[in-house]
């Protein structure tokens, strides 16, 4: 049975994700992005509870520069309650994993808050789509 409670889906009756660049160091071209996510998590099987999982995680964020905050995790909780690691500060990797129990036909809060640097020139999470490759899938070219 323990394996049938953690393979069963759960769904989101709500999800929201705020990020806000909160701070940029001109000197170190880093800006500091702090995330916060809330997910309201919904079982709808009605004769035993289930188990969500999540890894949580960030990786290869930058280091502060001198001087900055240092990178964290604000905090992490199920159901108003902190997980192990909550407010911790991290270097380069940000780890709180999530296990939360999900009673039948019942709801769970999860969510989290980090804060950490991310370098100018090299960020992942990039705003300005390559659009070429889509443009000339449909047959046209991109002007020179």
């Amino acid at each position: 049975m323990r394996v049938l409670r953690e393979r069963l889906e759960h769904y989101s009756d709500r999800t929201s994700i705020k990020v806000v660049v909160a701070e940029y160091n001109a000197a170190a071209k880093r800006y500091r992005v702090t995330v916060e996510a809330c997910v309201l998590l919904r079982s709808y099987v009605d004769d035993i509870a289930t188990t969500y999982s999540s890894p949580g995680a960030y990786d290869e964020v930058t280091l502060p520069p001198e001087g900055g905050s240092p990178n964290r995790l604000i905090y992490a909780r199920v159901d108003g309650a902190a997980i192990p690691g909550s407010g911790r500060e991290l270097t380069t990797d940000i780890r709180y994993p999530i296990s939360a129990k999900v009673e039948p036909w019942a709801s769970c809060e999860v969510e989290y808050q980090v804060s950490f640097w991310m370098d100018e020139e090299s960020e992942w999470n990039s705003s300005t789509p390559d659009l070429e490759p889509h443009i000339a899938a449909y047959g046209y070219r991109v002007r020179p």
